[in-house]
Protein backbone atom coordinates (compact mmCIF):
# COMPACT_ATOMS: atom_id res chain seq x y z
CA UNK A 1 0.00 0.00 0.00
CA UNK A 2 1.51 3.30 -1.07
CA UNK A 3 0.71 6.09 1.39
CA UNK A 4 2.67 8.87 -0.34
CA UNK A 5 0.46 11.81 -1.37
CA UNK A 6 -2.75 10.20 -0.22
CA UNK A 7 -5.72 11.18 1.89
CA UNK A 8 -5.32 11.38 5.65
CA UNK A 9 -7.73 8.44 6.04
CA UNK A 10 -5.70 6.22 3.71
CA UNK A 11 -2.47 7.36 5.38
CA UNK A 12 -3.85 6.39 8.81
CA UNK A 13 -5.00 3.04 7.44
CA UNK A 14 -1.51 2.47 6.01
CA UNK A 15 0.10 3.11 9.41
CA UNK A 16 -2.40 0.78 11.08
CA UNK A 17 -1.58 -1.91 8.50
CA UNK A 18 2.16 -1.39 9.02
CA UNK A 19 1.77 -1.81 12.78
CA UNK A 20 -0.24 -4.99 12.07
CA UNK A 21 2.65 -6.46 10.04
CA UNK A 22 1.79 -5.42 6.50
CA UNK A 23 4.11 -3.72 4.03
CA UNK A 24 3.69 -0.06 3.08
CA UNK A 25 5.49 2.23 0.66
CA UNK A 26 6.24 5.84 1.50
CA UNK A 27 8.34 8.28 -0.56
CA UNK A 28 10.08 5.50 -2.48
CA UNK A 29 10.96 3.36 0.55
CA UNK A 30 9.34 0.13 1.67
CA UNK A 31 8.49 -0.27 5.37
CA UNK A 32 7.78 -3.56 7.10
CA UNK A 33 7.69 -4.69 10.72
CA UNK A 34 8.72 -8.30 11.25
CA UNK A 35 10.20 -10.12 14.27
CA UNK A 36 10.48 -6.91 16.34
CA UNK A 37 12.37 -5.18 13.51
CA UNK A 38 11.31 -2.15 11.52
CA UNK A 39 12.84 -2.74 8.10
CA UNK A 40 13.19 0.18 5.73
CA UNK A 41 14.25 -0.71 2.19
CA UNK A 42 15.59 1.75 -0.32
CA UNK A 43 16.67 0.89 -3.85
CA UNK A 44 19.59 1.29 -6.22
CA UNK A 45 19.29 3.26 -9.43
CA UNK A 46 22.25 1.38 -10.98
CA UNK A 47 22.74 -2.12 -12.36
CA UNK A 48 23.80 -4.52 -9.62
CA UNK A 49 27.38 -4.86 -10.86
CA UNK A 50 27.76 -1.07 -11.16
CA UNK A 51 26.27 0.01 -7.84
CA UNK A 52 28.78 2.04 -5.82
CA UNK A 53 28.99 1.77 -2.04
CA UNK A 54 28.61 5.55 -1.87
CA UNK A 55 25.10 5.28 -3.35
CA UNK A 56 24.11 2.78 -0.68
CA UNK A 57 25.28 5.11 2.08
CA UNK A 58 23.53 8.07 0.45
CA UNK A 59 20.23 6.21 -0.02
CA UNK A 60 20.30 4.90 3.56
CA UNK A 61 20.96 8.43 4.81
CA UNK A 62 17.95 9.61 2.79
CA UNK A 63 15.83 6.73 4.15
CA UNK A 64 16.57 8.03 7.66
CA UNK A 65 15.18 11.44 6.66
CA UNK A 66 12.10 9.75 5.19
CA UNK A 67 11.60 7.75 8.40
CA UNK A 68 11.83 10.97 10.46
CA UNK A 69 9.21 12.51 8.16
CA UNK A 70 6.97 9.48 8.64
CA UNK A 71 7.43 9.70 12.42
CA UNK A 72 6.42 13.37 12.38
CA UNK A 73 3.18 12.47 10.58
CA UNK A 74 2.46 9.28 12.54
CA UNK A 75 3.40 9.66 16.21
CA UNK A 76 1.93 6.22 16.97
CA UNK A 77 4.62 4.72 14.75
CA UNK A 78 7.34 6.61 16.62
CA UNK A 79 6.01 5.28 19.93
CA UNK A 80 5.96 1.70 18.57
CA UNK A 81 9.48 2.13 17.18
CA UNK A 82 10.97 2.43 20.67
CA UNK A 83 10.51 -1.34 21.05
CA UNK A 84 11.82 -2.18 17.59
CA UNK A 85 15.26 -2.63 16.08
CA UNK A 86 15.52 -0.42 12.97
CA UNK A 87 17.25 -1.98 9.98
CA UNK A 88 17.94 -0.07 6.76
CA UNK A 89 18.30 -2.25 3.66
CA UNK A 90 19.69 -1.12 0.32
CA UNK A 91 18.53 -3.39 -2.49
CA UNK A 92 18.45 -3.92 -6.22
CA UNK A 93 15.02 -4.84 -7.58
CA UNK A 94 14.76 -7.11 -10.60
CA UNK A 95 11.03 -7.40 -11.16
CA UNK A 96 9.66 -10.16 -8.96
CA UNK A 97 12.37 -9.97 -6.32
CA UNK A 98 15.44 -8.18 -5.11
CA UNK A 99 18.99 -8.55 -3.92
CA UNK A 100 20.30 -7.10 -0.66
CA UNK A 101 23.39 -5.00 -1.46
CA UNK A 102 23.99 -3.30 1.90
CA UNK A 103 22.36 -2.75 5.25
CA UNK A 104 22.76 -0.63 8.35
CA UNK A 105 21.70 -1.62 11.86
CA UNK A 106 22.52 0.51 14.92
CA UNK A 107 24.92 2.59 12.84
CA UNK A 108 26.86 -0.47 11.63
CA UNK A 109 27.06 -0.46 7.83
CA UNK A 110 27.61 -3.73 5.97
CA UNK A 111 28.38 -3.83 2.24
CA UNK A 112 27.56 -6.99 0.31
CA UNK A 113 27.81 -5.53 -3.21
Amino acid sequence: MNITNTTSQRFKLGIERLLAGHIIQYRGCIFHIVDKQLKICCFSSFQLSQTPESEAKSKIKNAKVILDDLFSKAPELQIAQTNLLVEYCFCQEYGKGGVLIAKEVNGDFEWYG
